[in-house]
This record gives structure tokens, sequence and C-alpha cells, in this order.
């Protein structure tokens, strides 16, 4: 998967526009830098433009995820969508892609949700996230974004 943008279908009258170029990242392990998670990227053709490595505020220790840069959304959104739950290159306990688009933070009084679909049976083999972002822009004309991962 060389980068590749793949198309993402959206429902007839809806265009799914990508939120940020910024995705969140965790399932990060004590070893991994920006360095090593730029290196993760450009594996899969993906150019990083920067790594924000976040931190826990009382210990200083390193909070197990990041924030990824891209050059633009359509590239953050084909890495979303390709790495999700593939196994990261340089995890020493074999991790997968853990991502999500980064959010900004909501001002006071403001409500966000997020839907996460995981672990479908595999009878549900033909639920796709394009069945899924379907599904919940019938009831919900708010979203933006729907990912299955099995």
């Amino acid at each position: 998967m060389a980068g590749v943008q793949l198309p993402v279908p959206a429902p007839a009258g809806y265009e799914a526009e990508p939120p940020s170029s910024k995705l969140w990242m965790g399932n990060l392990e004590p070893h991994m830098d920006e360095a090593l998670i730029t290196n993760m990227y450009a594996q899969f053709g993906y150019q990083v433009l920067s790594v924000k490595m976040i931190r826990n505020h009382q210990t200083g220790m390193m909070a197990r995820y990041c924030f990824v840069e891209f050059s633009d959304a359509l590239t953050a959104k084909s890495a979303l969508y390709n790495l999700t739950s593939i196994v990261m290159p340089g995890s020493n306990a074999r991790k997968k892609f853990k991502l999500n688009w980064a959010s900004k933070r909501l001002e006071a009084g403001t409500t966000k949700y997020n839907v996460f679909v995981a672990d479908l049976s595999d009878e549900s083999d033909d639920v796709t996230s394009q069945h899924l972002l379907e599904h919940f822009l019938n009831r919900y004309r708010s979203v933006r974004f729907a990912k299955a991962n099995s």
C-alpha cells in the first residue's frame, strides 16, 4: 500500500470531507519516538509532516499516543483507512495501528461523539465502512466518518 488514496464513496447527496490532516495514533510502545513513527508511515509510502508525542503531565512519561500530521486531509484519510488494524513496523509486541481523526478541543458547553464499531463477528464480514456510514447518516446527519474494524 504505497500511500494510495483510495476513494471512499459517500451516500448520494452527501460528500464525506475529511475533517483534518491530523490523526490521533494510539497503541504506542515506550521505545517509539518521532523518528520511528515517521519511518513507520514511510514504509507504507506516506510522508509525515510532523509527529507530536504526548506526555503525562504528572509523571512526564510518554502517554502512549501521539498526533501525526500529513500534508493534506486526503492523505490522512488514506492512512486512516489503509493502516488501521495493520501491525505497526517496529512494534515489539506486534501491536496494530490504532488511528482516529485528531479532534480539536471543544468550547465549553459543546458536545462531540465518536462511534467505534470493532470486533465484528465472522458473520458480519459483509459490513463495510460504507455500510456503517450510510446506516448512521440515515439517523444522524452530522456523521462525517465511519470505520469498520474487524
